[in-house]
């Protein structure tokens, strides 16, 4: 009986060695896994980062463009201050010729 206890217990500690040598190399695949996509991850961000400044830098530029831009209103206040003049050059002239 003594050499068949020895024998199982043999074999259970070489099935145990087996497992745990399998155990490790999925745990080695998995963190390594996890440290190429945290890598790929750090990347990304860094291109999205860079972008996010570019996007920031042109909206930027696209408000000073809007803000140097002829608008509606400045071309209403234009116009109602031309037909201002325009009427006291007609009355100017409607009252030269009421005086001829």
């Amino acid at each position: 009986m003594t050499k068949a206890g020895t024998v199982s217990r043999g074999s259970s500690t070489a099935m145990e060695r087996h497992a745990q040598t399998i155990l490790a190399g999925v745990i080695t695949i998995l963190l390594s896994w996890v440290g190429v996509t945290l890598t790929d991850s750090a990347s990304n961000i860094a291109r999205l980062e860079e972008r996010l400044v570019a996007l920031g830098r042109e909206v930027q530029m696209l408000r000073n463009q809007l803000g140097n831009q002829y608008t509606q209103r400045d071309a209403e206040r234009d116009f109602s201050a031309i037909r201002a003049r325009l009427n006291e050059h007609q009355n100017r002239i409607n009252q030269l010729e009421q005086q001829n």
